[in-house]
């Protein structure tokens, strides 16, 4: 069955458009900076060669989908993967006898950016795909790793997941656990595809085709000292395994360790410098293989090996001695590596920047990165005035800027909170992690760092003074307001040591001042003289963002993070004094951002981990508001009044527009209506669900990117029991309005 997208929702009937229309800002090419110095573009977590096509790749993205080059990486396009319920793709595998025929896992396979549905499969190269015996509800936050395939008996698989090593038998139809336990890495023998070898931290061994694992502890270290640890096998000598692994704490090098008879007993190599730190001699005591950590052999030489944390190293005598491969000035690879493979005379390093490719042993490196779009924002920042003129704070990857359609990179660092003056275009302020921000006033060509009175949130908030652009607040554990840009701060509150999560400052009247950090809200409406508590009312959950109304500063909106079903909106009209849940029919998934649209009755847009969802007060619940958009994770908003357009910033697609909710107009007479009389029962349904109306007319369902899920005639049952938990709509033929039902 193919798990198309289906936000799940909880309620009755009500009517429903499908309404936006969403379309890429990008960028899908790598960014340059004003030196012309290229920078990453996004994260990628692994790159596959096609076994029958050496021309053909696949990119594997945590929270972007699968993409696909046919011309050796030189360009990408996005596959079928757009349709899925969920972005991350972690890592593919090839039948080995027919060509485009593949099986993905799902979900970031080395954060928790997206959820996974399971492991999935292709048979057009990846243009469609359908669910396995290995499937997942998105809401189970299981995670699966690795997937390999038998290569004489294909039907044969095996993956490794959270709970363990799984078996089938019958080509992924049904799935058997033959080992409990966290395994991140998954190699056959290559000369005995009996022999299979796994790893989270203990190494772990089957010579029976996974019926029983050994627990291999010859020559390697103690496991209570490592925090991961990761295996390769190379083709040139099948007795060959490496086994490389991290310290608890800090997550520097601990060692890489070498098997000659099949991963049955080990000999310690080189135990330092540490390779997985930052300094470019190894000298540091810092590193993050909790988050990423890489290892490929040479198919053709043994002792040829890389392996790599922030930055590649490589072994030609098998693992005793390593050199740096890249620094920051020269040979320029992105930091974080998440993969590293060799296929042929290239060597290839998958990072939070991207592809990167050196044919020359690593002289020199190219990105490879042409078509892909795949930024991690978290916040944005757009012009009142000029259309296209927009900053994005992205993760990874700095702080970049969009003129018209040329994007370019501004800042470094992880990019936070970002503003565009209203008055002046050349005036933009930039954040990086916990707060530190910077202020531009040539359009972002150079950056002053203004200081800092207190350290923030990771993505702390930022906001500028509607009309004068010299005065700036900033979120931190308290307030802080500057009226001369940045050269003294004014701390306006006293708060908690709690970081501020959230905060707004309204534009009609910038004394109305409301925030929240992840134990209490409060708000001014004197510009932080006095402050009140306004948590009663507001779950305990941690906020993620609060919009101010446009029109009215008492009306106020507050959004919730994490995974508890029905706290996700509040809403009060009254500063706060009460709060009403709107939640309703939202998914079960966090709300990231809100927008209030000025001059609507009460219309609010808001941003969660599938989408895009708007309300106002002519509507009973909230409505889709995806068309055109995949299951993105959606960061940030904020709306362009000159040409209403919404703008959206994506956590691994880039920035998104689309035009802002027009609401329907409905005009039928009395006659019609009675015409119209038609129900759907029970609903939501676990299956079975009865569709009344005229006698003789049909129906059809779809899901909610219109594609047919069932169809028939009124006054009969149709059974869903086979779909995808979540929302599908139903259309009775000769009427235009659609009915919402839920799949539980």
């Amino acid at each position: 069955m193919t798990q198309y997208r289906a936000t799940k929702k909880k309620g009755g009937d009500y009517t429903v458009s499908e309404e936006g229309n969403w379309s890429s800002l990008g960028s899908n090419t790598t960014l340059e900076n004003w030196t012309n110095f290229d920078i990453g573009i996004g994260r990628v977590d692994q790159l596959i060669m096609d076994p029958f096509d050496s021309n053909t790749f696949y990119a594997c993205t945590p929270a972007g989908g699968l993409w696909k080059s046919t011309d050796a990486c030189a360009s990408w396009n996005i596959t079928g993967t757009d349709s899925l319920l969920t972005m991350g793709i972690g890592h593919i595998a090839f039948h080995p006898l027919e060509q485009d025929h593949l099986f993905a896992t799902t979900g970031d396979r080395d954060a928790l950016g997206t959820r996974s549905i399971g492991l999935i499969e292709s048979y057009d190269g990846g243009d469609t795909w359908d669910t396995t015996g290995l499937s997942y509800n998105l809401y189970d936050f299981k995670r699966i790793y690795r997937v390999l395939i038998h290569p004489t008996q294909p039907d044969t698989m095996y993956v490794a997941t959270l709970e363990g090593i799984f078996r089938s038998y019958d080509a992924a139809a049904t799935w058997t656990q033959v080992y409990t336990g966290y395994v991140l890495d998954l190699e056959f023998k290559p000369d005995d595809p009996s022999t299979i070898m796994g790893v989270f931290k203990d190494m772990l061994r089957s010579t029976d085709n996974g019926d029983n694992f050994t627990v291999i502890t010859s020559g390697l270290p103690n496991t209570s000292l490592i925090i991961k640890a990761q295996i390769a096998v190379t083709p040139a000598d099948p007795d060959v395994v490496y086994y490389h692994c991290a310290n608890t704490s800090p997550s520097t090098f601990h060692g890489i360790y070498r098997s000659n008879d099949g991963g049955l007993n080990f000999t310690v190599g080189a135990t330092s410098p540490n390779m997985y730190g930052y300094d470019q001699n190894g000298a540091d005591n810092s590193g993050q293989t909790g988050y990423n950590m890489a290892i490929t052999v040479n198919d053709t030489n043994a002792n040829d090996v890389i392996i790599a944390g922030i930055r590649p190293w490589r072994s030609l005598d098998g693992g005793q001695s390593f050199s740096i491969m890249t620094d920051y000035t020269n040979a320029y690879v992105h930091s974080d590596i998440h993969w590293m493979a060799m296929y042929g005379t290239d060597i290839y390093a998958c990072s939070d920047g991207g592809i990167s490719k050196t044919s020359n042993d690593g002289t020199t490196w190219n990105y490879m990165n042409n078509g892909l779009t795949l930024t991690q924002y978290n916040r944005l920042g757009i012009s009142a005035t000029k259309e296209y003129l927009m900053v994005g704070g992205a993760q990874d990857n700095g702080t970049s800027k969009l003129n018209n359609t040329e994007w370019k990179f501004i800042r470094g660092a992880d990019g936070g909170q970002c503003r565009i003056s209203r008055q002046d275009t050349n005036y933009i302020w930039a954040s990086t992690q916990w707060g530190s921000i910077a202020k531009s006033y040539n359009g972002g060509v150079t950056f002053a760092n203004v200081i800092n009175p207190q350290v923030g949130a990771f993505l702390a908030p930022l906001h500028m003074h509607p009309t004068n652009d010299d005065t700036l607040y900033i979120g931190r554990v308290d307030v802080w307001r500057t009226y001369d840009a940045g050269a003294n701060w004014n701390q306006i509150s006293s708060f908690s040591t709690d970081y501020m999560e959230a905060m707004d400052v309204s534009d009609l009247n910038t004394d109305y001042i409301y925030v929240a950090n992840d134990d209490q809200t409060y708000m001014t409406a004197d510009g932080g003289s006095n402050w009140t508590d306004i948590s009663a009312g507001l779950p305990a959950d941690n906020p993620s963002d609060i919009e101010i109304s446009e029109n009215d500063s008492m009306k106020v909106w507050l959004t919730i993070e994490g995974y508890t079903a029905g706290t996700k909106v509040y809403y009060s009209s009254d500063g706060g004094a009460n709060w009403s849940n709107i939640s309703d029919n939202l998914p079960n998934t966090p709300i990231n951002c809100i927008v209030h649209e000025k001059d609507s009755p009460d219309r609010v847009y808001v941003g969660t981990d599938m989408g895009v969802f708007v309300r106002d007060n002519n509507m009973g619940q909230w409505q889709p508001f995806n068309e055109g958009m995949p299951a993105l994770p959606v960061n940030d908003m904020d709306i362009f009044y000159p040409n209403t357009k919404l703008r959206a910033a994506t956590y691994g697609r880039g920035m998104w527009e689309s035009d802002l909710y027009t609401a329907p107009v409905v005009g039928i007479t009395e006659k019609e209506a009675i015409e119209m009389d038609w129900a759907i029962y029970p609903n939501p349904t676990t299956g079975l669900v009865t569709i009344t109306g005229v006698k003789g007319a049909t129906y059809k369902i779809t899901d909610l990117q219109g594609r047919s899920i069932a169809k028939g005639k009124v006054n009969t049952k149709a059974n869903l029991s086979e779909q995808a938990e979540g929302v599908y709509l139903i259309t009775v033929a000769g009427q235009t309005q659609k009915l919402v039902l839920t799949r539980d």
